[in-house]
């Protein structure tokens, strides 16, 4: 998700269909909603990189490295699809970050 914020920077594509999928089309006006959107998607993110990392002692110390190790790719593959089929769905992206 990395390109989501190139994309919401270009103002060619903020015209874009692409963007209307997401009810997002009113951005190029209100400047304030395309900010609070960018910053929510990195607090979600960092949000779960602090959980993630809280958990993540425990977790290696009751299962093993290996265990934890295979999880923790486990839940980033099952983020990594909620994101690219959000399908015009914030929330369900939210909860894939």
């Amino acid at each position: 998700m990395p390109y989501l914020f190139l994309l919401l920077k270009l103002h060619f594509v903020r015209c874009a269909k692409i963007f209307s999928k997401f009810h997002l089309s009113n951005l190029n006006k209100d400047h304030i909603a395309a900010a609070n959107l960018e910053a929510n998607i990195v607090s979600t993110l960092q949000a779960g990189c602090f959980v993630g990392s809280l958990a993540a002692w425990w977790v290696a110390d009751t299962f093993g490295r290996r265990k934890a190790m295979m999880m923790a790719a486990f839940l980033a593959f099952v983020g990594t699809v909620m994101q690219a089929a959000s399908s015009g769905i914030l929330t369900v992206m939210y909860i894939g970050r």
